[in-house]
């Protein structure tokens, strides 16, 4: 809808890290295990279902300026890297929200 919910997340999320004064915003990944269900849908897109040592996953990308306000997200296959879809989820946080902060992450 021309990106109108984008600009009402993007303003409140704003709003919410100006109010509790948020010093840092903080990126990890976790996995999810692709339910057997799952793995029969369509395949008209990307689907961000991966094989690795466990099975079929899905990874969970997000920035947080803290554990109730996610400022970026996104799904991947569970086999990638955090580093390249860290960096495009970087690209994504809007400027005045990421401007002086301090990005805390770990090693990968």
């Amino acid at each position: 809808m021309r990106g109108i919910f984008d600009r009402i997340e993007e303003v409140l999320m704003q709003q919410a890290i100006d109010i509790k004064g948020i010093k840092a915003l903080a990126l990890d990944s976790t996995y999810v295990k692709v339910h057997p269900d799952g793995t029969g849908a369509s395949k008209k897109g990307g689907q961000s279902i991966g094989r690795s040592r466990g099975g079929l996953t899905t990874k969970i990308h997000v920035i947080v300026a803290d554990e109730n306000t996610p400022i970026v997200r996104q799904l991947s296959p569970g086999s990638s890297a955090d580093e390249p879809v860290g960096q495009e989820l970087m690209a994504e946080v809007p400027k005045a929200m990421g401007k002086g902060k301090p990005l805390l992450m770990d090693k990968a």
